[in-house]
């Protein structure tokens, strides 16, 4: 396990039209990238490099009002194999724990309903 410092360009979609692949996750591995700003809140971008898909659950921690709150559930996207997905808050989020990873047969991404 490792933790890098990233830009938020590290975990922005590509631009329109672009072509280039946004998973850089060796095959094999699953990578998560956590980027907060005040001005464009936080994004979690979350690269499947496995041949099978990912289902998994996140609790964060984030600012509002400049406040700290408590670890709160948050609703999360499968990740088919291959593929890449991204989470945004519109807060600052320093936290974030992932647990419960598990096995996904979706080929598309399945997202439940979002938790408050």
């Amino acid at each position: 396990m490792r933790v890098d410092r990233i830009q938020v360009g590290d975990v922005l979609p590509p631009a329109n039209g672009s072509r280039d692949l946004p998973n850089d996750a060796p095959v094999g591995t699953i990578r998560f990238s956590l980027h907060a700003r005040r001005d464009v809140g936080s994004i979690l971008k979350v690269e499947n490099g496995q041949d099978q898909g990912l289902k998994y659950g996140g609790f964060i921690v984030r600012y509002v009002g400049g406040q700290p709150r408590p670890p709160a559930e948050t609703s999360v996207c499968t990740v088919p194999a291959g593929m890449v997905s991204f989470e945004h808050w519109p807060e600052p989020v320093i936290q974030i724990v992932i647990g419960g990873l598990q096995r996904s047969d979706e080929a598309t991404p399945v997202c439940p309903p979002h938790v408050e």
